[in-house]
């Protein structure tokens, strides 16, 4: 038996009631399928081709040999769009008789496509089309709208199904790579140049998707090879697309480049680095992203450790939910953010009290770009006035601790607690902060 009749057996053995040909009925069906109108393909469920026959050959340019055993998405770029897509998983779904029309990407021509179900896969029938009708040339003309903002957007835009096979992508990650749409078209998108280079980033896309695919948006920063000598900084963010049915259809990759920033905050970062106190560094949506050393060393995590709500590993477990409250109010009323916690020191195990405070940094606009936040060690202070306060207490007299900005912090008469006021009218030094003590005898 040769390579065709293999090839129509494998067709046929996926039939319910056709488990053996002859050899005539071999040749008539090959001959009644090498003459069916159109490029014809047969896939398995998986979309592995099984077939192709001579005119489908022709339209992609390429031989048997290249397609059966191979999937449809990796071997025929220029068929792959995201409305076939669609029209895929439409058929699978429903094994009901889809037919959609759309232009390729690649050759920039109309195809037809007639889609069927088997009870092993289905089949496609590809057929060019000329000038389209009406409503398809209205179409035509939104898709053509879409397709040019997307082209002028400054960000690069993939399409991809669920399982991360790019449909079809706008100029910026060609340009970038030095490639042509047919080279990364039908191909997973973990496997394109932009990644090779890399098999951390590699991971990290394949996680991105993971999570897109089960209805996540998934947002992150990560570099990019797209050639050799080129490294770029990219935040991305994958979006699912739901159907009628709310199944995930499709996915949509939007990725910005941003390594002008990120060179701006490596500088920033050795800069911060060089400050001798304990320093930070936050996202405008809250995400803090760096820590310097001197953070590092108190705390003993790395950065990646730290990032995001990482910190709280080494905030003390009755301080967390108020200084995490407090920093998420800060963010989300755009207002500087100042508390006080306790930090485990790594080496010791001990908490020592900090002050936290951050101040965001604006553009000409208004925009928060950045917080930069400090952590000051105010241990010993609150321990004196830990210990001051219970001194306090033991005094049979009336007495009040006045603070800073003539403020009383600390009240008592016999032990009894008295709510703190502020003193209008006080004497002493102009800009002094230092606490005062006063008795009052109630003999």
């Amino acid at each position: 038996m040769g390579t065709r009749e293999r090839e129509i057996d494998r067709i046929m053995l996926k039939t319910r009631h056709i488990t053996r040909l002859t050899p005539e009925s071999h040749e008539t069906l090959l001959t009644i399928l090498e003459t069916l109108p159109g490029a014809l393909f047969v896939l398995d469920d998986a979309s592995i081709i099984i077939y192709a026959n001579a005119s489908a050959q022709a339209l992609l340019g390429t031989t048997p040999e290249t397609l059966v055993g191979n999937s449809f998405w990796g071997c025929a770029p220029q068929l792959v769009s995201t409305a076939l897509y669609q029209a895929i998983q439409k058929t699978k779904q429903t094994r009901a008789l889809t037919d959609v029309q759309y232009v390729s990407s690649v050759t920039q021509r109309w195809l037809h496509v007639h889609l069927s179900s088997t009870s092993g896969g289905l089949t496609l029938q590809f057929h060019e089309m000329g000038a389209p009708a009406e409503r398809q040339e209205i179409a035509h003309q939104r898709e053509s709208f879409y397709m040019e903002v997307l082209e002028n957007v400054h960000a690069g835009i993939v399409f991809l199904t669920p399982e991360g096979i790019i449909l079809d992508l706008n100029e910026v990650p060609l340009d970038d790579a030095q490639i042509r749409r047919e080279e990364v078209v039908g191909k997973p998108l973990v496997e394109g140049p932009w990644w090779s280079f890399s098999p951390p980033s590699q991971a990290q896309i394949r996680a991105a998707i993971a999570r897109a695919s089960r209805g996540e948006t998934v947002r992150f920063e990560t570099p990019i090879y797209p050639r050799e000598g080129m490294e770029l900084h990219l935040e991305a963010a994958i979006t699912p697309h739901r159907g009628a049915d709310h199944h995930v259809d499709y996915l949509i990759m939007a990725g910005i480049d941003i390594t002008a920033r990120k060179h701006a905050e490596e500088k920033l970062h050795t800069l911060i680095d060089a400050i001798p106190q304990l320093v930070w560094t936050g996202r405008p949506d809250g995400y803090v992203d760096f820590y310097n050393q001197r953070w590092r060393d108190y705390t003993g995590l790395s950065t990646e450790e730290a990032q995001g709500e990482g910190w709280m590993q080494c905030t003390h477990p009755e301080d967390r939910k108020r200084v995490l409250e407090a920093w998420q109010n800060a963010v989300q009323t755009g207002t500087p953010y100042e508390t006080e916690q306790r930090l485990r020191q790594s080496t010791t195990g001990n908490y020592r009290w900090f002050l936290m405070q951050a101040t965001p940094y604006t553009d000409a606009q208004g925009t928060i770009l950045k917080y930069i936040g400090t952590c000051t060690d105010i241990h010993d202070k609150k321990r004196i006035e830990a210990e001051l306060s219970v001194l306090i207490d033991t005094i049979p007299q009336l007495v009040w601790m006045l603070g800073p900005m003539a403020r009383v912090n600390t009240a008592t008469s016999a032990g009894v607690t008295i709510p703190v006021c502020p003193l209008n009218n006080t004497r002493g030094t102009a800009g002094s902060r230092s606490s005062t003590l006063t008795i009052l005898s109630t003999h």
